[in-house]
């Protein structure tokens, strides 16, 4: 502030107070951002100095941002300093602040740990700013502004975080908020700001003189001015030359000549000219003086040399760690170079302006004394950085090349080199040892619990080209970034388990990528963790070299559509049956905005040309205009009878959109329908404008295809394409159209070229699904033009999703890309090549056609929902059933399905293996029972004579009788040699039997709706006790398991965690588990409930959905439970009524487990102490060989875990 002349710098002080004073009638100002745009050097800086010191009655916060400092480019930080800030101002403010850091108990560490950039913005600024009352009258009404100082500075590698910041958010500011900027006028701020109404100033050039002018002018009349009088306003003018119109500069001369007048004697003409004429020379002279010895071994040019090739401000006592120096030396040089360098608060070493470490890098000046060679300060760090993690122990078994000491280096030096070293490395060339370092489990867990997952694959992609086992590790990385999110700690089992198959050659005939990811591998099992953790032995989750190289999750139910931005950024927008859409960032897998409004599932999502905005369309009927960058709906229109099935755009403001089995043309500047296009005679199902015309594209359930002119609202041609619905169609080139139906067949048509036929034939054609059991629900096809092929999303005979790249000139298929889980199969292709493709769990997958592609092991399966699934005893055997009529047995270790029992007319509802695992029976809903035998893959008997669908099922333990239970009330006892019905057992309730369970004891144990319970004798048939009371107050209960013993049932509720075990003998609860107060929840849930109408009851039974009882196993020896629900896995002592562990999981249908042997995993789960886990949708497991299904709707993944015990490799 003591360099401000008075008279200076008044234009950008009169263009701040008339911007502050501009209101709208609604005391809103109609501009929120200021921007002050000048070049570099210019004094920038200086006016939001200025604006906070003579301001500061409208100054709320200020933000400097630097070039050289991660903190002052993380968005995060600056919001947390702007929010400090206020509350310092704003009592009211500081109130609901503090109410909420001390309510959660939090630090700054944890919040910058756990919460992304929008809980920070809104848990800190948005929601307690919005709960300040606004002035009640406009001669209150005052305006505060946050100033951000040097934007420009935190672009980086293409992004500039900050700014996104202020794009996305800042509007949610109160409108008593502005905000004033300052940036260089080369750095495209402006139009991101639209949203804003910026206002802005760029300085004359006259401007800028007339300042310096009056600033030399003062500074010469106070130091006595020039020996000549008459030479003072020559003597300004020369000063202003030597600065070339740069206030950084004039500071420097001032500090010149200020030293010249102090030694007394007067100013003369030949010492102006003798100063340095612009910021080089003076740089120059400047080091000349500072730097008398050789370079290469003078401290100060070597401190120099490390503050600027550094890509963030050196620590003072890493500095002094990576020169090696004594911290006596290490003063004494930064006070020498304090004309450069500043220190902070932090103690950090900083350049006090960009423009010094240009010029000392300046390829143009490599012949010059001061010139740093950036290569050989890189090789000084590398060195020293791995000299530094290996005292410290992070790094194991690499050789360094000096002499280290054995104390430890501080943490900051340890965090610097732990997470720049493979940069240093990279940047010297030196790539064989950055593999090294890659591939160190030691940095590796350290680099992940230091919360930097995203560091490591930055560092990996350094290696992209150079090593495929690094980049193998950082795709790997990539895929797991969500589970790292959630917990650094599962980094080892996500690696082993998604290398696996990088690996699977044998040790003869492995390369040398397999070889070094062998090791790799086996490094990390044999590494003291110093926790639990699961190790996956077989490749089943995405692999690294397979061509899915991110996964997008967030979406709580199946997408079903997606759109690549138009404009080459890489984001993606989505569309859900959660009534949601959000937009993506690919290259991160972050979710950036969740877009809130349709009040039913989107299914289609668009782009406007430009990218700005995102147009989706959902069951709601509505079209709702969604402002891409800050995620506000700024339109919502179309309303009508009809659910919006499919939608696009062009290059210009229209929407073209279905409304039944009629289009609709919207624009968007008008507000209004421009008109319908008629000619389809069922739904439109598919919608494709051709970009830069007014051609558009339709497919529809009537099986035609049709080609349209928006701009005068006529068909320019029609014709059946298909003998099925046509669900997508798109433009490949201007005369070629791609279209995908339920006829299963892919078709390229030549529009242009004319036809008088109504059946027009296709030029290419491709025949998907072909299994004979093959079901077609929805054919995706995505094209961009110019592009020879397609991505289509196509069934494969068993049911799993494929994403197929299609040549469209040759008609031949290019690459499988995967095999999708889950019937919804949305994809849309970049221009990059590049495949998204959704699935019914919610995720999203993007893949990378150029990657390699070998096939997971996991299990298709033939039907697209099973509704059984059960392990054989052995262990050895997986079948399952579905709504195909198809049973499925399965060979476990290759997901191979070996055999497929076909007999049943109706789906199956149970499955059974013997005790041998050599027969397996089925109960379906055609009313029958089915005994099969798996060694010789036919049908045994069919047991015939319920009335009603069978839907439980349960062996004798001698496995000669079988029982079976329906919907017609009974349970028939057969005999499992001859066929016959042995006995046929009535419950007194004359209700349907849901639960049926065949005791060691020789009991049988039915039970009816979740309500009663009656067990009865197996060997008499007579009835022994009967539970008439309810097992929950919720009327249903389908979660009941038997003990082995016969004598407890145990029964999960519907609507908490709560599971009530009844004593069969006593008829009574004999005790309740349930977690924390879910016991008090389920009694108020229930009075909601009883309180409630019928809709409300269905409305808050979904919302306690994630807590309800899913599944109930017994161990054998009947001492312990196990329960699950959608977010979690328990483990109780029955007899205390103690969880004595509890398994993160993510839900699903009840888990299945092997009868006999699961009581192993249990005992072996209830030790572990605070385990990671892998989060599953659905678990079955089979005990002594500890083995696990992950499983969704139609598709389960198998692999082995194996429990960690020590760092000494056994498990």
């Amino acid at each position: 502030m003591a360099r401000f002349q008075p008279g200076t710098r008044e234009w950008a002080m009169r263009a701040f107070d008339d911007w502050i004073q501009q209101k709208t009638e609604t005391n809103e100002s109609s501009s929120r951002i200021f921007v002050l745009m000048a070049q570099a050097g210019i004094g920038k800086t200086g006016i939001v100095c200025r604006l906070a010191r003579e301001r500061s009655q409208h100054i709320l916060a200020q933000h400097f941002c630097r070039h050289d400092d991660n903190r002052k480019r993380n968005p995060k930080h600056m919001l947390l300093s702007i929010a400090y800030q206020i509350a310092c101002q704003i009592p009211q403010y500081r109130r609901s602040l503090e109410e909420v850091v001390v309510t959660q108990q939090l630090t700054r560490a944890n919040i910058l740990k756990d919460y992304n950039i929008v809980g920070i913005f809104e848990e800190f600024l948005q929601i307690p700013l919005s709960s300040i009352a606004e002035p009640a009258s406009p001669e209150q009404y005052r305006q505060f502004v946050i100033l951000i100082d040097a934007l420009d500075e935190c672009e980086q590698s293409g992004k500039n975080e900050i700014l996104l910041c202020i794009q996305r958010h800042f509007w949610k500011l109160p409108p008593w908020i502005r905000i004033y900027l300052t940036t260089r006028p080369e750095i495209p701020i402006v139009d991101k700001l639209k949203k804003f109404s910026p206002s802005f100033i760029e300085p004359s050039q006259q401007e800028n003189r007339d300042d310096l002018a009056i600033f030399f002018r003062n500074l010469l009349r106070r130091l006595g001015g020039v020996v000549e009088e008459d030479t003072t306003e020559a003597a300004v003018e020369m000063l202003i030359e030597k600065t070339g119109g740069l206030f950084i500069y004039a500071a420097h001369l001032a500090k010149m000549i200020a030293s010249v007048s102090s030694s007394g004697k007067s100013l003369t003409w030949s010492q102006l000219e003798a100063f340095p004429t612009g910021l080089e020379e003076y740089y120059e002279t400047q080091l000349e003086r500072i730097i008398v010895d050789d370079n290469s071994y003078s401290t100060e040019w070597r401190i120099a040399q490390l503050a600027v090739v550094a890509p963030e401000p050196l620590h003072v006592e890493v500095l002094q760690a990576i020169l090696g120096s004594s911290r006596k030396d290490r003063i004494s040089a930064l006070k020498t170079l304090s004309a450069f360098f500043a220190i902070d608060e932090n103690r950090k070493v900083h350049a006090y302006h960009k423009s010094f470490k240009d010029w000392l890098t300046s390829p143009e000046r490599e012949d010059s004394d001061f010139y740093i060679d950036t290569q050989q300060v890189e090789e000084l760090f590398a060195t020293r950085c791995l000299d530094i993690l290996k005292t410290n122990g992070i790094l194991r078994g690499m050789d360094t090349t000096s002499d280290v000491p054995s104390k430890p280096y501080p943490d900051e030096v340890a965090h610097y080199a732990l997470r720049y070293v493979v940069h240093h490395l990279c940047a010297c060339r030196r790539h064989e040892k950055a593999r090294h370092v890659i591939l160190d489990v030691g940095w590796l867990m350290a680099r992940a619990q230091a919360g930097d997952s995203r560091g490591i694959e930055t560092d990996c992609s350094l290696l992209e080209h150079i090593d495929p086992a690094a980049r193998l590790v950082g795709r790997a990385i990539g895929l797991s970034m969500n589970a790292l999110r959630r917990d650094p700690r599962q980094l080892p089992g996500q690696l082993v388990g998604r290398l696996l198959s990088s690996t699977v050659a044998t040790e003869e005939c492995q390369n040398e990528t397999q070889m070094k990811l062998s090791r790799f591998i086996q490094a990390l099992k044999q590494f003291d963790h110093g926790f639990d953790w699961w190790c996956p032995v077989t490749p089943t989750w995405e692999q690294a070299e397979q061509p899915c190289i991110r996964l997008l999750e967030g979406h709580k139910r199946e997408v079903l559509c997606l759109a690549w931005s138009r404009d080459g950024s890489g984001r993606i927008a989505s569309g859900s049956n959660d009534e949601t859409v959000r937009i993506w960032h690919s290259a991160t897998g972050e979710c950036e905005l969740v877009l809130e409004g349709h009040s039913g599932r989107v299914n289609c999502v668009a782009w406007s040309s430009d990218s700005t905005l995102v147009i989706s369309g959902g069951n709601d009927t509505h079209l709702r205009v969604w402002d891409s960058v800050v995620g506000t709906c700024e339109l919502v229109a179309g309303q009508s009878d009809y659910a919006v099935l499919c939608l696009d755009t062009g290059n210009d403001s229209r929407i073209c959109f279905g409304k039944g089995k009629n289009i609709s043309i919207y624009n968007m500047d008008t507000g209004e329908i421009d008109g319908a296009l008629e000619g389809h005679t069922r739904t439109v199902l598919s919608l494709s404008r051709l970009l830069d015309s007014a051609k558009l594209v339709s497919g529809s359930e009537d099986g035609a295809i049709a080609v349209w002119n928006v701009d005068d609202m006529t068909m320019m041609r029609s014709f059946v394409g298909h003998d099925g619905a046509v669900t997508s169609v798109q433009w490949h080139s201007a005369g070629t159209v791609v279209s995908a139906a339920l006829d299963r067949l892919v078709r390229v048509w030549d529009v242009i070229s004319p036809s008088s036929s109504p059946k027009q034939q296709p030029t290419q054609e491709y025949l998907h699904c072909s299994d004979d059991f093959a079901y077609c629900s929805r054919s995706h096809v995505s094209a961009f033009p110019g592009s020879e092929c397609v991505a289509l999303g196509s069934r494969s005979g068993k049911y799993s999703t494929e994403v197929v790249l299609w040549n469209v000139r040759s008609g031949r298929v290019e690459k499988k890309l995967e095999k999708h889980l889950g019937t919804s199969n949305p994809l849309a292709l970049s221009p990059g090549g590049r495949v998204v493709s959704g699935l019914e769990d919610g995720s999203i997958r993007v893949i990378e056609p150029t990657a390699e592609d070998n096939n997971l092991c996991g299990m298709s399966f033939l039907s697209r929902y099973f509704g059984c699934r059960v392990w054989s005893p052995d262990g050895n055997t997986l079948a399952s059933g579905g709504d195909n009529n198809i049973i499925g047995v399965w060979d476990p270790t290759n997901g191979d399905c070996f055999c497929m029992l076909a007999g049943h007319l109706g789906m199956q509802r149970a499955l059974e293996f013997s005790s041998d695992s050599k027969l397996l029976a089925s109960a379906s809903v055609d009313q029958t029972v089915r005994i099969w035998d798996i060694e010789k893959y036919q049908c045994r008997f069919v047991l015939a004579g319920h009335t009603g669908k069978v839907r439980r099922l349960s062996w004798s333990r001698d496995d000669t009788k079988l029982a079976s239970g329906s919907s017609d009330r009974t349970i028939r006892i057969w005999c499992a040699s001859t066929g016959s019905c042995l006995q046929i057992l009535s419950n007194p309730l004359n209700r349907e039997i849901d639960f049926i369970s065949w005791s060691r004891s020789e009991r049988i144990v039915g039970g009816t709706d979740g309500r009663s319970t009656f067990v009865w004798n197996a060997t008499n048939a007579n009835m022994e006790h009967s539970l008439g009371l309810d097992l929950h107050r919720d009327a249903i209960t389908r979660s009941l398991t038997c003990s082995h013993d016969g004598d407890r049932i145990a029964a999960g509720s519907l609507i908490a965690h709560v599971i009530r075990i009844w004593s069969i003998p006593e008829s009574s609860c004999e005790r309740v588990l349930a977690t924390r107060d879910e016991e008090a929840r389920e009694m108020d849930r229930w009075a909601d409930f009883e309180d409630g109408s019928s809709e409300d009851r269905n409305t808050k039974m979904e919302a306690a959905r994630n807590k309800r009882v899913r599944g109930l196993l017994w161990s054998s020896d009947d001492s312990l439970l196990l329960s699950m629900c959608q977010e979690f896995i328990a483990i109780w002592d029955v007899r205390s009524g103690v969880c004595t562990q509890t398994l993160s999981s993510s839900g699903g249908i009840p888990p299945a487990f092997s009868p006999y042997e699961a009581s192993f995993l249990i005992r072996d789960l209830s030790e572990m102490a605070d385990p990671v886990g892998i989060a599953c949708k659905d678990v079955l497991v089979f005990g002594d060989k500890a083995c696990a299904l992950i499983g969704y709707s139609n598709t389960i993944k198998f692999f082995q875990l194996v429990r960690r015990h020590d760092g000494s490799g056994r498990s």
